[in-house]
């Protein structure tokens, strides 16, 4: 106890986010709490961020696309941040490689593009990359592939 008071007088004590500069400023060692009262405000200031972290989200973050990220500010408050989880890229059906000149985007905001910009204007445009197309291509030729 008294090894506590101690770090509190001195300043050295930041425990749990404590704030114990009036108590010092009102000066000498008569000023320094005791520790229940210590711990209690300790309590309640951790109560008090945990409330502020995990407030209910407005509706239009109860998406599971709405990525949380709880962020403590300078002041000492916590706040919750919200971002968008991207899309997966779009990726070749055969060989697994990404497929490029399709957006990356999720299947409600694709739909409004235009057919032009959704997808390839080839065979398999969208589902096969140019390197599987070209082999499956070759091997149709040469009588080995059947689809």
């Amino acid at each position: 106890m008294d090894k506590l008071k101690d770090h509190i007088f001195h300043g050295t004590f930041h425990g749990l986010g404590v704030k114990l500069s009036h108590w010092a400023s009102l000066g000498g060692i008569f000023s320094v709490p005791s520790c229940s009262a210590l711990f209690f405000h300790a309590r309640l200031a951790w109560q008090q961020e945990w409330e502020q972290c995990n407030k209910m989200p407005r509706p239009s973050k109860r998406t599971k696309r709405m990525k949380r990220q709880d962020l403590r500010l300078p002041g000492g408050l916590f706040e919750t941040h919200y971002r968008e989880e991207k899309p997966s890229v779009p990726r070749c059906g055969r060989c697994g490689r990404n497929l490029s000149g399709i957006p990356r985007l999720i299947p409600s905001e694709l739909h409004k593009l235009s057919a032009t910009q959704r997808t390839i204007d080839r065979m398999y445009g969208g589902q096969l990359c140019h390197g599987c197309l070209r082999d499956m291509l070759k091997q149709t030729v040469r009588g080995a592939y059947t689809p």
